[in-house]
């Protein structure tokens, strides 16, 4: 039977195929060690966290064959002074079927925390989930917990997941057919924060080759009912906050395993939130490891 990870080879999958080996979400980070010094994590919930993840990593070690290991990054820069930068990895079983996965994102990120000035967000997430993977696309959930901590106390609108430390659920869909035509569909919810992201995806091959070119366009929708801070000492919130991305894509295979590809366009939302625009260059790489 062939394995995912060889249909990813054989299909010339565009970037959004790096999500079928990576359930974990792309997150807006913080580093561990101030999250551990300002917030206190739910100890029964991550003892639960980390007898899943064990279970998880043992049942990826001992499967038959080899493992898919999927190592991606990007760069996002948009109007207003913001943007981010992520690196992450993820490992799954590299078969056909039902199967376990697990990732680690870590990201910075920049937004505004008033008209004028900006703030720093950092963060780091594990996730381990379950994936479903068929010869013309893959369905996979997943949970995870990401640690978060920002320079300023609010909810971070353009941030995945809204800028606090807490658990995140995520879902995803996506569709590769025969390599000539792609579609891709994730949500995420974290709730803590109240805030959920997702976006869509689709591509075209513009024609046969060793090295493919996919054009496509995407759109991001996310936000929250809580609003941002407005009175950092009531704890007051304003009214709901909503963003949203829409704009072409691009990939260009250099080699089956290794790909690169850009995106941009315009970026708005509701209330406060001013129209810009967004470019982002991102990469994928793709490591069969040898079987244990």
């Amino acid at each position: 039977m062939e394995s995912d990870f060889t249909a990813a080879l054989r299909t010339g999958l565009p970037s959004g195929m790096r999500y079928v080996f990576s359930i974990g979400l792309r997150v807006r980070v913080v580093a561990l060690h101030d999250v551990m010094s300002k917030r206190t994590l739910s100890t029964k919930f991550i003892t639960r966290f980390t007898s899943l993840a064990v279970g998880l990593a043992v049942v990826l070690g001992s499967s038959a064959g080899a493992q898919a290991l999927a190592t991606f990054g990007s760069a996002e820069v948009a109007g207003f002074g913001e943007g981010s930068a992520l690196l992450g990895t993820s490992l799954s079983t590299g078969h056909q079927g039902l199967g376990p996965i697990a990732g680690l994102v870590g990201q910075t990120y920049r937004y505004r925390d008033a008209q004028t000035s900006h703030a720093q967000a950092y963060a780091i997430s594990p996730s381990v989930g379950l994936q479903y993977t068929m010869p013309t696309g893959a369905v996979s959930a997943s949970v995870g917990y990401s640690f978060v901590s920002t320079q300023f106390d609010q909810v971070v609108s353009g941030g995945q997941l809204g800028g606090t430390s807490g658990v995140f659920v995520s879902g995803q869909g996506n569709y590769w057919g025969n390599g000539e035509n792609s579609a891709q569909v994730i949500g995420s919810y974290s709730f803590k924060s109240e805030y959920y992201w997702s976006r869509v995806r689709a591509a075209h091959r513009l024609a046969p080759s060793a090295q493919p070119i996919y054009l496509g366009g995407e759109f991001v929708l996310q936000g929250t009912q809580q609003g941002y801070v407005v009175n950092r000492n009531t704890g007051l919130r304003g009214s709901s906050e909503t963003r949203y991305e829409v704009g072409p894509t691009i990939e260009y295979r250099i080699s089956p395993e290794f790909r690169v590809g850009a995106s941009g366009g315009l970026r708005g939302g509701n209330n406060s939130t001013s129209q810009s625009g967004y470019a982002r260059v991102e990469f994928l790489l793709l490591t069969r490891l040898a079987g244990m």
